[in-house]
């Protein structure tokens, strides 16, 4: 992490709160120089500077899946590969899409809370089709986060069912765009507040998408047990190419 633009961490919290630093804001072991510390391999020790985190894989010490649970969709599309690039070098995960495989997620279990800060960077490449990214998925609620065709970040809702209706899904566009070609920061911070009324803040780069927008759970919950989830789901589109680095998982 050699470049200052690393500087700034990113944490994705599902109002249950997913990957990333705590609210804390405690971010990387930084040297006088500014640049996160390398240990004697050159490797970035990434992971290791962060024991209170509950999750966190930066993909440079083992085989796939790492510390997650398991591949699903087609893990045959997941590989692990050098990428000087990476904010956590030398190794990151791509995911490579075929005309016929599509869909790729690595996933990892939450525990059961009311706050979670998801953190992780994400490379896009020109061209990409509507990707989903990341999110998570308790009972019947869904919430994930991914960019369009035009290269924009949205957040879609899909609650359960409330009072025997039938649920509504809430798609939330933005004007924020993820830079294209390098690796982007991505924050996402979910909460629920004492009254069973799920939040989120979301910030890529050193753009705020959302500063607290209101989420709807469905069922007055105050907390969840989340399956949560990163990598790469075509949704519309060409197939695409992505890269994710350093993942992280934040529990309150």
């Amino acid at each position: 992490m050699n470049d200052p633009r690393w500087k700034a961490a990113v944490s994705f919290v599902f109002g249950l709160c997913l990957l990333g630093c705590s609210e804390d804001g405690a971010g990387p072991a930084t040297s006088a120089d500014g640049g996160a510390e390398r240990d004697a391999r050159g490797v970035d020790p990434f992971c290791r500077t962060r024991p209170r985190l509950s999750f966190c894989e930066d993909f440079d010490e083992g085989p796939l899946p790492g510390r997650f649970v398991r591949i699903e969709g087609n893990p045959e599309i997941v590989s692990l590969a050098p990428n000087t690039d990476a904010p956590s070098a030398p190794n990151a995960v791509q995911i490579a899409h075929s005309p016929s495989a599509t869909d790729a997620r690595l996933v990892l279990q939450g525990a059961r809370g009311a706050k979670y800060n998801l953190f992780f960077f994400v490379r896009l490449e020109p061209g990409h089709g509507r990707l989903e990214l990341a999110g998570f998925d308790d009972g019947d609620y869904h919430l994930e986060i991914g960019v369009g065709e035009d290269n924009r970040w949205y957040v879609e809702e899909r609650p359960g069912p409330v009072d025997g209706g039938t649920p509504t899904t809430r798609t939330l566009a933005t004007t924020v765009e993820p830079e294209l070609s390098t690796f982007s920061s991505v924050r996402f911070d979910v909460y629920v507040d004492g009254a069973g009324v799920g939040h989120m803040r979301f910030r890529s780069g050193d753009s705020v998408v959302f500063q607290s927008e209101p989420l709807t759970f469905g069922d007055g919950k105050t907390t969840l047990t989340p399956t949560i989830y990163v990598g790469a789901r075509l949704r519309v589109g060409a197939p695409s190419s992505v890269w994710l680095d350093s993942v992280s998982v934040g529990e309150d």
